[in-house]
């Protein structure tokens, strides 16, 4: 499934800039659903809602009618939604099935990372994993659907074109990867990738955790986890060395 939203979505990468930041409706629609409300297909042209509109509006408008204005509102702010491209883009992420619609989101965060927007791939994937964690409870039950386990691959791709691009953004880098140790699915890939963008930004605790995970469950290191583990144990090991010979 994500695959395939990963190849549809291409034309709209620089339109997803992580609209829903901050939104705790991420994974849940609490829009009244604007097409209902005009009596439209999802598939509506710009034509057909501007008519639709007019057409109800002039059988709502307080002055032409008895009623309180209230179904009026609703038919504007329809009309609005819908004759704006990202408005409407956003009212059909709002509307769509949550996994559909979280997955939609993870193929955009590949492809704003693919496409170089590495610092918004790496929100807009935080984001999604935050709020399906939120979502489904956290932890393991956060994994119960193979569309999950979709997400969880999807993050471990972004950290990683993230690191291959080497430009380090900290914040969001931190909470995907904090998810999916979370999940227990922070494999190699991650943390291989997480590990180098937590170094390059000067994150040296974070990598080191990242080093320590990695040992701790037996995952293939890169070169450069390899390289820097046998530089920390040659440092601690001069600490020691210089500790007893001063005393």
């Amino acid at each position: 499934m994500l695959r395939a939203h990963a190849r549809l979505a291409p034309a709209r990468v620089p339109l997803v800039r992580h609209p829903f930041r901050g939104c705790a409706s991420l994974l849940g629609s609490h829009l009244e659903n604007p097409f209902n409300v005009l009596g439209l297909s999802r598939d509506a042209t710009e034509k057909e809602i501007r008519e639709k509109y007019l057409e109800l509006a002039k059988q709502h408008h307080p002055d032409a009618s008895s009623e309180s204005g209230v179904a009026f509102a609703k038919i504007s702010a329809a009309y609005h939604t819908l004759s704006d491209p990202q408005l409407r883009h956003k009212a059909e992420l709002e509307l769509q099935d949550p996994t559909e619609r979280a997955m939609e989101l993870a193929g955009d965060a590949v492809l704003q990372c693919r496409s170089g927007q590495t610092g918004h791939g790496l929100h807009l994937m935080a984001d999604v994993l935050t709020m399906w964690d939120s979502h489904h409870g956290g932890g393991g039950s956060a994994l119960a659907c193979s569309a999950a386990r979709e997400l969880a691959d999807a993050a471990s791709l972004v950290l990683e074109l993230s690191a291959a691009r080497g430009e380090p953004h900290h914040r969001p880098a931190t909470s995907i990867w904090s998810t999916l140790c979370r999940w227990s699915v922070a494999d190699s890939r991650a943390c291989q990738a997480y590990f180098a963008l937590a170094l390059r930004g000067g994150n040296t605790p974070d990598a080191m955790r990242a080093l320590r995970h990695a040992e701790q469950h037996e995952l293939k290191q890169s070169n450069l986890m390899i390289n820097t583990a046998r530089q920390v144990r040659k440092f601690k090991q001069r600490q020691r060395h210089d500790r007893s010979s001063s005393s």
